[in-house]
């Protein structure tokens, strides 16, 4: 099974935080643990995704996420 960047994207978007086993049991069974680093590290390197933790416990999420969800939800009147 090819190892899709978009399903990455998507599972990404889905569940901020995932690291590589969640990723590798939930979209790409088949491909090697090396296979899927490589498009992650990918993908981070393109601008697509950032890492947040160290070593094992490495996630990721959408790039500008973070930015996205410290914005403040209300309404603001500018006077």
């Amino acid at each position: 099974m090819p190892l899709d960047d978009q399903a990455i994207l998507d599972y990404i978007a889905n569940h901020p935080n995932a690291g590589r086993e969640s990723i590798m049991r939930q979209i790409a069974p088949g491909v090697s643990k090396q296979t899927i680093w490589r498009s992650l590290k990918r993908l981070v390197e393109e601008g697509h995704l950032e890492t947040t933790g160290k070593g094992r416990a490495t996630g990721y999420i959408l790039a500008g996420a973070s930015v996205v969800r410290a914005q403040p939800t209300g309404s603001f009147c500018l006077s």
